[in-house]
């Protein structure tokens, strides 16, 4: 979390715009998770219904919420009056009987002083919470693999049944890293690990063996004293607590607090991991997922050219090397859209030039007033980095 809170002084400026409820007001909202989206982070969260059905239903729903800490130790939601009232005013009556009038708060609050900070005041150098970085890496970790060996280390990008604790007890708690190994330990991919295996010359016998165990086998990953296995343990005594045998009865616990904790070090030993995977992959993360990005934004072929279409010429440039290139706008034509234009020079003497096409002087035909000259025709060009720009992991 940044540093240097607002003084306690400051956070009550906000009141008029502020309302506070208690946190079970989001527990209907979770049960129904194919209507509603609930997100939660140490310090925010967001719902939203699933838009498609509830707009239609006339009772949209959009609150971006913080968190409140009572001298109970307890959680309160923090929202912004707005949010409730004018975007979301089908659910006023949802929210009410869960609103909390004369609270009593713990002091001081640095996790509802960086809501203030980010949500009123704007201040966008607050930094995210353990979530959205957890959930990040996981992003730059798949992208490396994808890049690499053709498959994602993680089945899921990112995880929506993951939360926060709904409540400070052990069972929210230990529910909560229930999902958490799910993400992040059943969700490792064999088939991925297997072929991070045969990239580094190193076979792994996968069978039965446990998937993060065999992941831990390839070369340089982190030792037993990183925090990727104190996160992994802390979240696979808690998982078996929740889902083995019957559990011994809720207790108070700062089950909140201590989730954040245990996703800062999950967060410090994803990170660890993504070092590994790149000296072992011999690719930068961020090449690799600026390269997915750019891949993704690629246009797709559907239907391929004919033959006597001038396209068709494209692949008599395989092969060629490309000695200078011009491109600017074309010089314009009478009854010709304008357009910007390209030729491509090759080292054996061939050129090929490229500009656009349109029907343009048909739709002018067809309508007063306009003329193919009105029209401009411009390139929209992605570009993919090479996979060796800006960062080929290498052994110095």
């Amino acid at each position: 979390m940044a540093d240097h809170a607002p003084p306690e002084r400051t956070l009550e400026a906000y009141d008029q715009f502020v309302e506070f409820y208690r946190q079970d007001v989001l527990a209907p909202y979770h049960v129904q998770s194919d209507r509603f989206r609930v997100k939660t982070d140490c310090f925010e969260g967001h719902l939203a219904s699933r838009y498609g059905k509830e707009v239609d239903r006339g009772d949209p729903v959009d609150i971006h919420f913080g968190y409140r800490t009572l001298k109970s130790g307890d959680l309160a939601i923090a929202i912004f009056r707005p949010d409730l009232y004018d975007k979301s005013l089908a659910h006023v009556p949802r929210w009410s009987p869960f609103r909390i009038t004369a609270p009593t708060w713990a002091s001081p609050d640095e996790r509802y002083a960086l809501w203030l900070r980010r949500y009123l005041d704007g201040d966008w150098s607050v930094d995210n919470g353990p979530r959205a970085r957890l959930e990040a890496l996981v992003r730059t970790i798949n992208a490396l693999t994808t890049e690499t060996v053709d498959i994602a280390l993680f089945s899921t990008q990112e995880c929506e049944a993951l939360t926060f604790p709904l409540a400070q007890n052990t069972h929210r708690y230990q529910d909560a890293h229930e999902v958490l190994y799910g993400y992040l330990m059943d969700g490792l991919q064999k088939k991925c690990i297997q072929q991070i295996g045969a990239k580094a010359g190193h076979s792994l016998p996968i069978g039965s063996n446990r998937t993060f165990d065999t992941l831990m086998k390839l070369p340089s990953m982190p030792t037993e004293s990183s925090p990727l296995w104190a996160a992994k343990k802390k979240t696979s005594e808690q998982r078996g607590l929740a889902s083995h045998g019957v559990r011994p009865m809720a207790m108070p616990f700062a089950a909140f607090e201590e989730f954040t904790k245990d996703l800062e070090t999950w967060a410090a030993g994803l990170k660890e991991l993504l070092s590994c995977l790149e000296g072992l992959l011999r690719m930068r993360g961020h090449v690799a997922e600026k390269r997915q990005t750019a891949k993704a934004a690629l246009p797709k072929i559907v239907v391929p050219s004919k033959p006597n279409y001038s396209l068709a010429q494209l692949p008599q440039i395989v092969g060629k090397t490309v000695k200078s290139v011009e491109y600017g706008f074309r010089k314009d034509r009478p009854e010709i859209h304008r357009s910007e234009a390209m030729i491509l020079h090759f080292t054996d003497g061939s050129s090929l030039g490229v500009e656009t096409g349109s029907n343009a002087g048909n739709l002018a035909s067809g309508r007063e007033g306009l003329t193919p000259e009105d029209v401009h025709v411009d390139f929209i060009l992605q570009w993919v980095p090479a996979p060796c720009d800006e960062g080929i992991a290498t052994d110095e």
